[in-house]
């Protein structure tokens, strides 16, 4: 009866994150279903690059958001002491896709993308930092 209850709660407990696993590859493809034109439109919004082809920007995006959703999962789950080392490419990821969003979409210019990518990164960090302190409470507790 024990056994059915313990599994029951890593069902609960490990199963979103089982799922967001699965679930990588079908969201790593997904650039396959896009235009190879500069311009992208749907009922909701109308996206265009610069220069680079659809396809190929979001083969871009897809592939660091796929490595940096991984990295994150591996940080928040991962109760080790030195899992901080997990940070530095997290941060890497993080800046890569911040640097490549401004310019290809030309949000801002070039000298305050830096700084607005840092003040993000930093944000990021800590919220990384207390689900990390969130799920390690809650493995103490049980």
């Amino acid at each position: 009866m024990g056994d059915k209850s313990d599994m029951l709660k890593l069902l609960k407990k490990d199963g979103l994150v089982m799922i967001s696993i699965a679930i990588i590859p079908f969201f790593y493809y997904s650039y396959n279903n896009l235009p190879s034109s500069n311009v992208f439109e749907t009922y909701l919004i109308t996206f265009q690059t610069s220069e680079t082809p659809i396809y190929i920007f979001a083969y871009l995006l897809i592939g660091k958001l796929t490595a940096l959703f991984i990295s994150v999962l591996f940080y928040i789950f991962n109760n080790r002491g030195w899992k901080i080392v997990i940070l530095i490419p997290i941060t890497m990821y993080l800046f890569q896709i911040s640097l490549m969003l401004y310019d290809e979409l030309q949000i801002v210019k070039l000298n305050t993308s830096a700084l607005i990518s840092l003040v993000l990164i930093l944000l990021t960090l800590i919220v990384l930092f207390y689900l990390s302190q969130l799920y390690i409470g809650l493995l103490n507790k049980n």
